[in-house]
């Protein structure tokens, strides 16, 4: 049997099948291949569906589940008749059982002290429908979401108890080696596309939410990340396995697996691999050997360690330095939302908020500028969707069963089975992974395979509980019905779904299918605050006096967006309540300073007025950022943007921009002396920033003291945090300066350091031709443009070059570059009169090279 102890050699277990006389009687039992087939074909595509993010994908996984578990049945219907599942099939069970009941609609006096947040949601949305309170009412947030939730973990109840069932009668190894080759192809299927460069996965999907830095079926490399974590172990032991063949194969295909978790640079996934991935399986491998003797266990051991071990080492010195800053300077918005999700978890104290309605509940009662889909925390993640009782017993009883498993295991593919689901569990106490269908079946899989009992405990005694056969019947039964029925509502029922279709509509001005849309996704979604966004944006835009009806239900359910506050005050605005626009804008300002830009404009160019921007910056730390809008939507009112420049300087005296601002404006108007004396105060004020340094340079020298402008910006030289604006700054002054070699020295410095960047060294080239022409050098000043011209070619660039060879009488470049700007822009008639002008001015048409070779001529 599979689970027989490491011990008994290969030729013991041979002699042993040979003396066993052949069964002369009774029925030959129903072949497994098929159930591992069918097992396999789920465990391997359902990740690569896109791991099931997507709504199609994800009933594709659930089907797949639903199919594997229902053949696996069938396979073992004459062997499941003694087989009996522990605890935590019986918790998975009710929580799966506990969703369903999520979904029942329930008359409104009970559900109220059950969920009276659900009641309320609809309610209101009823009302903002104009309709009645409804008389039923579910325990879930988001019914629609909780229907694919409860299709899903109907699949992941089935995978679990068929591989379970498999795992009892002797095909543990079986199913680890599919989960090991599900998760090796997902790293090889990264690599390649690494290797060729892809940026759409498979060529067909390119990610929407995400710009991962390693592109996989599995989009997020997060979740990459603990999928290969989860792997690894299981490979690592069926590699160390006596018993296992292609030994070597496995070691190998674990080091690519753990090389390729590493240059996902996802720390999470880095803390798993290192804490359980490569430490536990080493310890407890370890442990395993040294209770044994086999002569070829210690250099079996030791090359498996050095195997993978150097491909590891290999794959942290590929990415070190990119870990290294991904682990010291990543963000760490992941520990202040593990604090607000559990907080908000222990708030659901009894029925929890609905499988799958996290997100739209947390929007509501923890406001925030940002959407957080996911917990990111497993414990966090159940407790909040399934309540505290549920949530407790579901992670204690797994909890406690792999515990078990581990101390009591004898068998290394047990032991890699359950050390992998600590791995992804582990992992997903800062990830989501385990929240993606793809990922979840597969670790369904592996968890069923590590908690059947080896057959030395069974032999011994190990406690029954549950049968496993109806179990696995219902399972498969109700999955069969689940699929049949949601299946082909699923997709079009989700949120995002019914988000692009509201889009949809709303951009086609396309009214009626709008509404029917509306009406559709608020009843399955009734605490989704983008939803009434939408409507709110829709009724604006067509006047509807309803508009405000939805934008007051938008804000209740997401009171920390700026969204709903910013189209509050657009509506407003529109309908000359200036006011209270403002009051809105305010509130919008103070969660999102860059979110009231567009209002704020408008109302500007309608009112141009310092007090207007004074009253629409919030208090606080937003204040002097919208009033930097403010400025920026002012720039053609030069006295109100003074104004509000002088905002700024009230609440910010060291406000860098209005300060620069400020110091330019008493140049245009030649105050000369007062800039200077701006300038050596800004200077004094931010020693340290390159473009206080620069401007204050630039001041200097357009007030007549380059020598001053010079000797700070070699100060600044040796502190500065971009010493390319200061070269540039320093080249202007040593060209104020008259110094013509050492402004060219400067230059070339820039150039050098462009480190082989075309955009930076044609900036460089363009900066010279510039200062040699404020030198009086035009010819030198027309090679430098045309340098630049040749290394990126830019039609504004060929344009000053034509001008200055023109100027210089060089009639034949200055026509090579117009006939090349009338071939660009044929529709600028300028270009091709100017060409014409000066083709009939004396044969200046060029003979012999091209326009392009001569304007690369010095």
């Amino acid at each position: 049997m599979d689970d027989e102890p490491n011990a008994l050699s290969d030729r013991s277990r041979r002699k042993r099948r040979r003396s066993r006389p052949p069964r002369r009687h009774g029925r030959s039992r129903p072949s497994l291949t098929p159930a591992l087939a069918a097992l396999a074909i789920a465990l391997v595509l359902a990740p690569q569906l896109l791991g099931g993010a997507l709504p199609w994908a994800a009933v594709a996984v659930s089907a797949l589940g639903v199919a594997a578990g229902a053949v696996t049945l069938w396979a073992l219907r004459a062997r499941l008749e003694t087989v009996h599942v522990t605890s935590a099939g019986a918790v998975l069970a009710l929580a799966v059982a506990w969703t369903a009941m999520q979904l029942v609609p329930l008359p409104a006096s009970v559900a109220a002290f059950l969920a009276p947040e659900s009641v309320e949601a609809s309610a209101a949305t009823a009302d903002a429908l104009g309709e009645g309170s409804p008389g039923w009412v579910p325990i879930s947030r988001a019914p629609g979401e909780t229907r694919g939730e409860l299709l899903e973990g109907t699949a992941l109840l089935a995978v679990f108890l068929a591989a379970y069932g498999l795992a009892w009668v002797g095909q543990r190894r079986r199913v680890a080696q599919i989960v090991a080759g599900s998760v090796l192809l997902m790293a090889l299927v990264a690599l390649g596309h690494a290797l060729t460069g892809a940026e759409r996965v498979f060529g067909l999907y390119e990610p929407r939410f995400a710009a991962p830095r390693l592109l996989a079926p599995l989009v997020n490399e997060n979740n990459l990340a603990g999928f290969l974590v989860m792997g690894f172990p299981v490979l690592v032991t069926l590699g160390l396995d006596g018993r296992s063949e292609h030994r070597a194969l496995w070691v190998t295909a674990a080091a690519v697996t753990g090389a390729t978790a590493l240059l996902t640079l996802s720390r999470g996934g880095i803390a798993a691999l290192v804490g359980v991935g490569v430490l536990l399986t080493a310890l407890l491998v370890l442990r395993r050997y040294r209770r044994r003797e086999e002569g070829r266990s210690g250099s079996l051991l030791i090359l498996g360690a050095a195997t993978v071990a150097g491909a590891l080492g290999l794959g942290a010195y590929v990415a070190a330095d990119a870990i290294l800053s991904e682990l010291l300077e990543g963000d760490a918005d992941k520990l202040g939302l593990l604090g607000e999700s559990l907080e908000f978890a222990i708030a659901q104290p009894w029925v929890g908020v609905g499988r799958g309605a996290f997100s739209a509940a947390f929007v509501a009662d923890f406001g925030a500028t940002r959407r957080f889909v996911y917990a990111e925390h497993l414990p966090a993640q159940w407790i909040a969707e399934w309540g505290l009782p549920l949530g407790v017993t579901l992670l204690g009883v797994l909890g406690a069963t792999l515990l078990r498993a581990l101390t009591r295991s004898r068998s290394l593919t047990k032991l890699g089975a359950v050390v992998g689901c600590l791995g992804i569990a582990g992992h997903n106490l800062m990830d989501f992974g385990l929240e993606l269908g793809g990922v979840a079946l597969v670790a369904a899989a592996l968890l069923g395979a590590g908690l059947a009992p080896e057959k030395s405990r069974l032999a011994r005694g190990e406690p029954k509980r549950l049968p496993l056969r109806p179990m696995l019947a219902g399972a498969v039964a109700a999955g069969l019905v689940l699929t049949l029925a949601l299946g082909p509502t699923v997709p079009g029922v989700s949120v995002r779904t019914l988000e692009d279709e509201l889009v949809r509509t709303l951009r086609a001005e396309d009214r009626a299918g709008f509404r029917e849309t509306l009406e559709d996704a608020v009843r399955l979604h009734p605490s989704e605050p983008s939803f009434a966004l939408l409507a709110g944006v829709e009724a604006s835009a067509h006047g509807d006096p309803a508009a405000p009806r939805w934008l007051n239900r938008a804000m209740a359910l997401a009171p920390g967006w700026p969204s709903p506050r910013v189209e509050a005050a657009r509506w407003l605005f529109a309908q000359g309540r200036r006011d209270q626009a403002l009051l809105e804008l305010r509130e919008a300002g103070a969660r999102d300073p860059g979110s009231v830009r567009s209002v704020l404009c408008d109302m500007l160019g309608d009112e141009p007025s310092a007090e207007l921007a004074a009253r629409a910056a919030p208090e606080g730390e937003n204040r002097v950022a919208v009033l930097r809008i403010a400025a920026a939507c002012a720039r053609r009112h030069p006295e109100v943007a003074a104004a509000i420049d002088a905002l700024i300087l009230d609440a910010d005296p060291t406000d860098l921009e209005a300060e620069a601002r400020n110091v330019r404006r008493q140049l245009a108007r030649g105050e000369h002396a007062e800039a200077a004396r701006a300038a050596r105060a800004l200077l004094a004020r931010h020693p340290a920033d390159s473009r206080a340094q620069v401007l204050g340079a630039e001041t200097l020298v357009a007030s007549g003291d380059p020598a001053e402008a010079l000797a700070s910006l070699e100060r600044a030289e040796s502190g500065t945090d971009d010493l390319a604006a200061v070269l540039r700054g320093r080249a202007r002054a040593e060209a104020a300066a008259g110094d013509v070699e050492a402004m060219r020295e400067t230059v070339e410095r820039l150039r050098g350091r462009a480190a082989g960047s075309a955009r930076d060294i044609a900036a460089a080239w363009w900066l010279l031709g510039g200062l040699e022409h404020q030198l009086g050098n035009r010819g030198a000043a027309l090679h430098a443009f045309a340098e630049a011209h040749r290394i990126q070619p830019q039609n504004a660039r060929l344009a000053r070059i034509a001008a200055l060879a023109r100027e210089l009488g060089d009639l034949r470049r200055a026509f090579a570059a117009y006939a090349e700007l009338c071939a660009a822009e044929p529709d600028h008639p300028r270009w091709c009169a100017l060409k014409d002008d000066l083709l009939g001015a004396g044969g200046a048409e060029p003979r012999g090279p091209t326009g392009q070779q001569l304007l690369g001529a010095p």
